[in-house]
């Protein structure tokens, strides 16, 4: 018997590999240009304190330079987000299963985007737990996120 849904956030309620790359380059203020090519090939789905971490290895950014881009690269995530629109199909289908299954949503984004995404989505009050990548030790892809979710339900 099915007792929980869990949603990823990026590529499943919200297309956001386009703003994470977008978000990505304006915080690096054209130290480094990472092509749509190799953000899908290298960074695609990392921490961005895993991909300034590649970006260190491989290109010399300076980790100095780590905790600005960072918080760069946040909030011109978040500006972008904010403008995201309700979807009516995703919203109906929120609304019909909270009736019936405990809903988390496991993003390997941080807490704030997450936040504001299901925010600006009205799913916000469909969801019982939300788990960001602050939240695990380990993001994905492995599991610990979803062993987490589970555990929360005890299912």
């Amino acid at each position: 018997m099915i007792k929980l849904i869990c949603f990823d956030l990026d590529g499943v309620l919200i297309e956001a590999k386009k703003i994470h790359y977008e978000a990505l380059n304006s915080a690096l203020e054209k130290k480094f240009k990472i092509s749509w090519e190799e953000h899908l090939a290298k960074y695609d789905g990392l921490k961005t304190n895993d991909k300034l971490n590649l970006l260190h290895k491989e290109k010399n950014l300076s980790k100095t330079e780590f905790a600005d881009i960072w918080n760069k690269k946040q909030l011109n995530t978040i500006e972008q987000i904010k403008k995201i629109k309700k979807s009516e199909s995703i919203f109906e289908v929120f609304n019909k299963l909270s009736s019936e299954y405990k809903i988390a949503v496991c993003s390997n984004s941080i807490k704030r985007t997450v936040l504001t995404a299901l925010s600006k989505l009205h799913l916000i009050e469909y969801v019982d737990l939300i788990l960001s990548n602050e939240d695990v030790n380990v993001s994905k892809p492995h599991p610990e996120i979803y062993w987490k979710a589970m555990s929360f339900f005890g299912v």
